[in-house]
């Protein structure tokens, strides 16, 4: 791998994937910044007419959290898909156990509930906090709202659409651009980062700003919950100058070759693991060529399929790939090694034109005007 980043010969990439970035990964300023402006006003007064229709949730309700791939800074095209967490502090005394989880997963144990009340008291089942009674009494709430505001706020029109953990707001805007966003809504409960969960911690230097940040629990299974540590994750990819440029362009190769069961947040997790690996990261993400970080981080990628493994940064004894079938995961092995090999084709003849065209057709991107 060392080879790959002091070779200059993929120094010919750089002007290449430069332009692939500029005209097909990263998203429209103008565009951003007015969706963002438009769909944060719908979300926050849809949190405030929640807050007016039940009681509890105005309660507990602490503030919105906002994840995913767009505030991470790595979101590939238009931006109107968003994660938020709605971050929720029942009045409960609670503790994370481990005991009879899953790897990447923790039970919310209950100390002390004398505060206790309907419906919160409904969410406890055999001394822990139940995800999913949790969760069918939040989307009570979202339907409650919906149907109270007649499914239409600020000049939009809401739909609540029900996927795995996550609740989906789908807003669509009346007036033009006649755009629809999904806001992806996820109940958390927030842990302070002096209550670290029983797994081992990282060191300060890499979790930067992030040491004493908190973490938050996800209500993924009947009984369980998936551990996020998405701030810590932002602090340790903070003001690494190519490394969210090259992970947005490893999301577009995913997308394009077709590995979409592979989560962008898998493809996240092999720069944590890069940067964790390298004692020079700084320097590495900051002074070496795009082109040879961009070669680096697709043989990782390739190097993570053919071992049939991407491990939790936080728990790396569970594999984020593990639920895939071996036949996919092989083909999407055979996919990218079919690109990668192809690129090293071009690169050692030193044939830039034939690279660039090659790169751009497997991309869904127009070749230049330059190289037609």
């Amino acid at each position: 791998m060392a080879d790959i980043l002091g070779n200059g010969k993929y120094d010919i990439l750089n002007e290449i994937i430069e332009r692939i970035h500029k005209d097909c990964v990263r998203m429209d300023e103008e565009e951003k910044k007015y969706l963002v402006s438009k769909f944060t006003k719908v979300l926050e007064n849809f949190i405030e007419k929640m807050r007016d229709c039940d009681s509890t949730f105005n309660q507990i309700f602490c503030e919105i959290g906002y994840t995913g791939s767009f505030y991470d800074g790595v979101r590939v095209g238009e931006a109107t898909e968003f994660d938020l967490n709605l971050i929720l502090k029942p009045k409960l005394k609670m503790l994370p156990d481990k005991k009879q989880c899953d790897r990447g997963f923790v039970k919310i144990k209950i100390i002390d509930a004398a505060d206790c009340v309907k419906p919160i008291n409904d969410w406890i089942v055999g001394g822990f906090l139940n995800p999913a009674n949790m969760k069918k009494w939040l989307e009570g709430v979202i339907t409650k709202t919906l149907n109270k505001i007649s499914n239409t706020l600020d000049d939009c029109q809401l739909k609540f659409v029900k996927s795995g953990p996550a609740m989906t707001l789908k807003v669509t805007f009346n007036s033009p651009p006649r755009k629809e966003i999904s806001i992806d809504l996820v109940p958390v409960i927030e842990f302070p980062g002096t209550m670290w969960p029983p797994i081992p911690q990282k060191p300060k230097k890499l979790l930067n700003q992030g040491h004493g940040q908190p973490w938050f629990a996800v209500p993924k299974e009947d009984t369980a919950w998936r551990m996020s540590f998405h701030l810590q994750e932002r602090y340790i990819l903070k003001d690494l100058k190519y490394l969210k440029y090259t992970l947005r362009l490893l999301k577009k190769v995913r997308d394009e070759l077709q590995i979409l069961k592979v989560a962008s947040y898998y493809i996240k997790t092999l720069f944590l693991w890069e940067v964790e690996r390298n004692r020079d990261y700084r320097a590495v993400w900051s002074a070496t060529g795009r082109g040879r970080l961009f070669m680096h981080m697709l043989v990782r990628f390739r190097e993570a399929l053919r071992e049939r493994r991407i491990p939790f940064f936080w728990e790396r004894e569970m594999n984020l790939i593990g639920h895939l079938k071996e036949a996919y995961i092989q083909n999407s092995c055979d996919r990218l090694n079919n690109f990668i090999k192809q690129i090293d084709k071009y690169v050692d003849d030193k044939n830039a034109y034939e690279l660039e065209v090659y790169i751009c057709k497997v991309l869904n991107q127009n070749t230049p005007a330059s190289c037609v």
